[in-house]
């Protein structure tokens, strides 16, 4: 890998660890590319979704708000008529308790000075009856008038209390939403965020892969043993088992397709678990004619055995031969390891057939 795309990727990296939300991609990131699963454009749609339904709840605030403010409204247009009523209803009671209380003061002055005037001026007893009985309708009358004022008073001060709590509860209820909305809208924000970075690491991870296969297809034209050969051609027994190990971990796989870029991306030899620093054997016996580092292979071995044939060793943590050395089949040429786009101590073994990676598990049995 370049320095250029060295950096990028440090850069990339950096930045997911100090985003907290994408500390999860950043582990994917570093430690399982490019891995199928917990991909970029997994955490891409992860992403998108939590956006829409984050949408979803905002439209749903939206719509409680709007309601809220109608109830709001009609609250405050309720307690409005309720004022107007309670002023009415004020207002009346005042003016009869001035009528009522003038006519008390002049029939207190008549009945004062006139009292006995009642008495002997009755034309008989039923006349003096009649009037103690007006007189007492008057006073039942007032009291009746004033007890209803003061129940409509009342019941006007409760609807008053009633409302003014509704309006009240009602404005506390849009406060909150509103304060959730802020809440949704900072995630929302975060979440476009985060998508951006992830669209940058996205451009920047498509562009590592597209460098390290090109680095690594370089590499097998260039030092794999050309010419024409066939899957015929290889003798049966030709090869060993390189490793210890028998736990293949993933398998050749020429159509496989990488899940952020959508390009084909061949998996183009076997991967063999194993403990780092076991040994690694040549296959077959040969010449080394590429013994070093690649960005995509790491610690890197190929092995020219002649007719068009090769095999390739990756990942290696250590390097025992050099380019030019001849080996016998089994002889250690390094040791497993996890460099270059590893995920943990493995062998990455091809076999190539004038410069054609092919499946290596057709030539044992």
């Amino acid at each position: 890998m370049n320095k250029k795309v060295v950096r990028i990727i440090a850069i990339t990296i950096a930045a997911l660890l100090i985003l907290g939300l994408l500390g999860p991609l950043a582990y994917t990131f570093v430690f399982a590319v490019p891995t199928e699963s917990n991909s970029i454009s997994e955490q891409k749609k992860i992403t998108l979704e939590d956006m829409s339904r984050i949408e979803q709840e905002l439209n749903t605030a939206e719509e409680k708000v709007r309601e809220l403010n109608e109830k709001v409204f009609q609250s405050a247009e309720a307690l409005e008529e309720i004022d107007e009523k309670m002023y009415a209803a004020q207002e009346l009671e005042k003016k009869y308790n001035e009528e009522s209380g003038k006519r008390f003061r002049v029939m207190c002055e008549k009945g004062m000075m006139s009292y006995l005037d009642i008495i002997f001026s009755a034309e008989g007893l039923t006349d003096f009856i009649d009037r103690i009985v007006i007189a007492k309708e008057l006073a039942e009358y007032d009291r009746d008038i004033m007890n209803a004022i003061k129940s409509v008073n009342d019941e006007i001060a409760g609807q008053k209390i009633d409302t003014e709590k509704l309006l009240s509860e009602q404005q506390n209820a849009m406060a909150e939403i509103e304060s959730a909305k802020a809440e949704l809208e900072n995630k929302k924000a975060e979440l476009k965020t985060a998508l951006a970075q992830l669209e940058a690491d996205e451009k920047a991870y498509i562009q590592y892969v597209e460098d390290k296969n090109r680095a690594e297809s370089e590499l097998r034209n260039q030092y794999s043993s050309s010419g024409a050969v066939s899957v015929n051609d290889v003798a049966d027994g030709m090869f060993v088992w390189p490793v210890s190990s028998h736990n293949i971990t993933s398998e050749f796989s020429p159509n496989r397709v990488n899940p952020v870029s959508g390009k084909v991306l061949p998996h183009t030899g076997t991967d063999i678990g194993a403990n780092n620093g076991d040994p690694i054997v040549a296959a077959a016996g040969g010449t080394v004619s590429f013994a070093g580092v690649n960005s995509g292979y790491g610690n890197c071995v190929i092995i020219n055995h002649g007719d068009g044939i090769s095999t390739l060793y990756a990942h290696m943590s250590s390097i025992s031969v050099r380019e030019g050395d001849s080996v016998v089949q089994g002889d250690m040429i390094g040791r497993v390891g996890s460099t270059g786009n590893s995920t943990g101590p493995h062998l990455h073994f091809e076999t190539m057939l004038g410069g054609t990676a092919v499946d290596p598990m057709q030539f044992f049995n």
